[in-house]
């Protein structure tokens, strides 16, 4: 059983879907969300769906206050649930969904014999740096069964904080951006993928590309993603003169048609757990840029100017230099270009879904 937020959209939720896609090939799969949305990735026909609201929602609003969205009712009911499932294992993603699930476990007798996994997404030292809420995981947290990381920066944030099994496992790339042939001509275009929030820092990459465009006129700029701050941008993006060439694209299903040909992809986030844009970027092979921002995953992904570049989070300067070299750089990026193709090849479904049900299996049998 995997229990989330919603299947909305998102790094977190694309990542169950594709594991419980690849798991119900040989398992029954149960997905529980806690909002009642429509789902924005394809399920497997096997895969059993249960929400906790019975309202349907179609707001995107993220969790700001977690206290506040935790309620006595959706305890109960995810009690029942589990309950009536009987799961051999529940796997918990986010931080809401961990804190609900070790709630439950520590009310309820039935849940209590049930191990969880927890499985932290982004940095934790943002999500818990509210000393109440820190207080929480901390009491909660330290009867989980097991805990997955997608970096070892997030890891070591919880030593000391839990005593359990626990692995670094990155997210599994989805097959759609795997395989497919380099173009022979690319687009003078500059890419990013993403939330339009806060932490993606797009007005770094904005004022970057407001820079870069000074010499090369002919590139514009294209944001695929939606989010509070789309008329922000857009303003942002007028103040600087290149209102003309930024684009914001909005949510698309088939970003690979619109994005495989662009000359140049550039991640600006501020942190990030293992960011599911950058990977399938690499994986079509555009060369890549991204902040080398917390909690290491784009470094854990990118060797620094073998298979993509490195910048320090906020610095516009170095991210516009890095932009114009790769630009004005043919040979760097089909270098960058081929390298990150061969580079992500160990993170397809199929081999990090093996790396997860291993984990599983030595959690529910001390292996």
């Amino acid at each position: 059983m995997f229990f989330t937020l919603s299947l909305q959209g998102g790094g977190a939720e694309r990542v169950i879907a594709s594991l419980s896609n690849e798991m119900a090939k040989k398992n029954e799969v149960i997905i529980v969300t806690v909002h009642n949305s429509k789902d924005h990735y394809e399920l497997d026909k096997s895969i059993k769906r249960i929400c906790l609201d019975k309202k349907l929602r179609n707001d995107k609003s993220r969790i700001k206050n977690k206290l506040q969205k935790i309620s006595p009712r959706r305890v109960k009911e995810l009690a029942s649930i589990i309950g009536g499932e009987s799961p051999d294992i529940v796997i918990a993603f986010l931080p809401l969904p961990s804190l609900y699930i070790m709630m439950t476990k520590h009310f309820s007798k039935k849940v209590r014999r049930i191990p969880v996994i927890l499985s932290e997404r982004a940095d934790p030292k943002r999500e818990y740096h509210n000393i109440i809420i820190f207080t929480i995981m901390k009491k909660l947290f330290k009867y989980a069964d097991g805990f997955v990381f997608q970096t070892e920066e997030a890891e070591h944030f919880y030593s000391g904080i839990i005593n359990c099994k626990t692995e670094v496992i990155a997210n599994p790339i989805n097959e759609s951006f795997l395989n497919h042939k380099l173009p022979a001509i690319r687009r003078k275009v500059v890419v990013s993928c993403g939330r339009l929030e806060e932490q993606k820092n797009y007005k770094l990459l904005i004022s970057s590309f407001a820079k870069v465009v000074e010499d090369y006129p002919d590139y514009s700029l294209e944001i695929y993603g939606e989010g509070s701050k789309k008329d922000e941008l857009i303003e942002y993006a007028e103040e600087l003169g290149v209102g003309n060439k930024v684009h914001i694209m909005g949510r698309v299903k088939e970003i690979v048609d619109k994005i495989i040909d662009a000359g140049l992809f550039v991640l600006s986030s501020d942190y990030e757990g293992m960011p599911n844009a950058l990977m399938e970027a690499m994986a079509l092979g555009i060369p890549c840029i991204s902040t080398d921002c917390p909690v290491g995953g784009p470094k854990a992904l990118i060797k620094n100017g073998h298979n993509g570049i490195l910048v320090d989070v906020g610095n516009e300067e170095e991210l516009s230099n890095k932009m114009v070299e790769i630009i004005s750089n043919t040979r760097i990026a089909i270098k960058l270009s081929r390298n990150e193709i061969d580079s992500v090849k160990e993170y397809s479904v199929e081999k990090i879904a093996a790396k997860w049900k291993a984990f599983v299996q030595s959690v529910l049998f001390g292996q």
